[in-house]
């Protein structure tokens, strides 16, 4: 995975192999993770039509109308990456009272 401070994701490959078995989830978590520590609130990037699916299913909505982008076909996607107030963050889990 590789993103910029300016929240664009570069890239976010995984081993065919390990296709189908939450890695790449962890790994955009992990990039989203890094966003955020830098104070991004939105992530955004150029989706391939076959990554399309994975990204929409992480919360990524079409940002843009599908353009091209080095010569592939490519959807821009965005994410918020701020929590709403009062609501705790992916992952987190309140402690039992």
């Amino acid at each position: 995975g590789m993103a910029r401070v300016s929240g664009e994701i570069l890239l976010c490959y995984v081993q065919p192999e390990s296709f189908r078995r939450g890695v790449g989830r962890a790994l955009m978590q992990n990039v989203e993770g890094w966003l955020r520590v830098r104070g991004v609130r939105n992530a955004h990037l150029n989706s391939t039509r076959t990554a399309e699916g994975f990204y929409r299913h992480l919360g990524y909505q079409q940002a843009a109308p599908p353009g091209l982008c080095n010569g592939l076909q490519t959807v821009p996607l965005r994410k918020p990456l701020s929590s709403p107030a009062g609501q705790l963050d992916q992952g987190c889990k309140s402690e039992p009272r």
